[in-house]
């Protein structure tokens, strides 16, 4: 989702809208509030969780996520349910 930067953060948002084939997962991108963004404006079914091991720690990577805003529909659709329809796990 762009790193760490906001113009590539806004960027990856932007490129994803345009294109239905492009994911957007979350990992070492620092800012909550765009998950929940990602997700109004690219669709509840392309942000996937991703916890940045090893150069993170995945408590950092869940807190974000869990602080992003999302109701427990979506915070589960990112934890794991993206993840389990895009690889045809569920």
């Amino acid at each position: 989702m762009g790193h760490g930067h906001i113009v590539y953060i806004n960027g990856s948002i932007a490129v994803a809208e345009r294109n239905r084939n492009i994911y957007l997962e979350t990992s070492g991108m620092p800012m909550h509030t765009k998950i929940k963004e990602a997700m109004e404006r690219v669709g509840r079914n392309r942000v996937i969780y991703g916890d940045d091991v090893p150069c993170g720690h995945p408590s950092w990577e869940l807190e974000k996520t869990r602080a992003s805003g999302l109701d427990e529909r979506d915070l589960r659709r990112v934890l794991g349910g993206n993840a389990k329809r895009l690889y045809g796990l569920d």
